[in-house]
């Protein structure tokens, strides 16, 4: 879901969004599948989920990682 916010924030409401390289990846993967048709293609949580599939392994690791990691900070405070 954060990065479909990042999608929505970045390429819709025209805000910057600062994500981690992966996530990047993953957005910027969903906004050219939207720009190859832009009438018919339509991003939304279901073709993030899709785009994250098709990442190797070690990247979502990585993103699993932060995020266990934030929650684990965000616990502590």
């Amino acid at each position: 879901q954060e990065i479909y916010k990042a999608y929505v924030n970045r390429f819709i409401n025209k805000r910057i969004a600062t994500v981690p390289q992966e996530e990047y990846q993953i957005v910027k993967d969903c906004h050219g599948w939207h720009m190859s048709d832009r009438t018919n293609n339509k991003v939304s949580i279901n073709t993030v989920t899709f785009f994250m599939n098709k990442q190797p392994p070690t990247v979502l690791n990585k993103i699993i990682r932060r995020v266990i990691q934030e929650e684990k900070f965000s616990d502590d405070i």
